[in-house]
């Protein structure tokens, strides 16, 4: 009987580990979903705008004259768009290291959740399939000692 497997993962390094160990816990027909579980990403600043213009003209340092914008406006890319290209990035990179297991029948997907509570995040999205969560050593080591439950105990061999 194919089995389900869970494996969260903190990023592209413990992604790389997991897809490592996936041949000792799984086989062909086996459906693996890897998790990559991240902290909402930084905003990125993509440049200011004027909040407005004051008419006189001030001489800048290159002795040319023109307008001043004092209190230039922090402009931010959305936060929503970071984190498409942030899950977009991850998860077609995950998609390239798992691609020799899918030719040998194991069922590899990647998804990423933003949290800043990991724990909480995986027990949510297992919350909805039955699979056995596995985790990598160095993911283990990253939970809390509040996070440390029964369903994160099981370490992936080899990691």
């Amino acid at each position: 009987m194919a089995k389900q497997v869970l494996i969260p993962v903190d990023g592209l390094d413990d992604a790389r580990t997991a897809t490592r160990a996936i041949p000792q816990v799984c086989e062909s027909g086996d459906e693996c979903i890897i998790l990559a579980v991240l902290d909402e990403p930084e905003q990125e600043l993509i440049g200011s705008t004027p909040t407005h213009v004051i008419p006189e003209p001030y001489t800048g340092a290159g002795g040319s004259e023109g307008p001043r914008a004092p209190n230039d406006a922090p402009v931010f890319a959305p936060r929503e768009e970071l984190r498409e290209v942030t899950a977009r990035d991850i998860t077609e990179s995950i998609q390239q290291l798992t691609q020799p297991l899918r030719d040998g029948g194991i069922n590899v997907r990647a998804e990423t959740v933003f949290s800043e509570a990991p724990a909480k995040a995986i027990l949510d999205y297992a919350g909805d399939i039955d699979a056995e969560i596995m985790v990598t050593r160095h993911f283990q080591e990253t939970l809390t000692e509040e996070d440390d439950n029964e369903r994160f105990a099981t370490v992936l061999p080899g990691t």
